[in-house]
């Protein structure tokens, strides 16, 4: 059996219990159109579902645009300079349009001093 994450676009009523998402676990993912199963495979085989939404990676990229997007030298250099400078993290994180969880991530890699 695995599991699985489901989040919907909007909230999904079951049995009276109304959800904006859920985990599942399951033995086969089964996906029907009008009824008719197009998609029949072993849960554990499936890694990522995103519907027509875009899924969690839209989701990010919304709030940061540059998710998941490697850096360039440019921004390394840029990043080294304002951080030595003492810019915050949030601050950083909206100048790159990355989380803060990024811009640590590579002020790490970048062996940046710790603040």
């Amino acid at each position: 059996m695995a599991r699985i994450r489901v989040i919907f676009d909007s909230p999904q009523t079951f049995d009276a219990i109304t959800v904006t998402e859920m985990t599942v676990e399951a033995d086969q993912v089964v996906l029907l159109n009008g009824g008719t199963p197009v998609l029949n495979v072993a849960a554990d085989a499936v890694r990522s579902l995103e519907g027509a939404g875009g899924g969690r990676l839209a989701r990010l990229r919304a709030k940061h645009p540059n998710h998941g997007k490697p850096w360039t030298a440019e921004e390394d250099a840029e990043l080294t300079r304002r951080w030595n400078e003492g810019v915050s993290a949030a601050d950083l994180s909206e100048h790159f349009g990355r989380s803060r969880g990024a811009v640590r991530a590579a002020a790490l890699r970048l062996r940046l001093p710790e603040r």
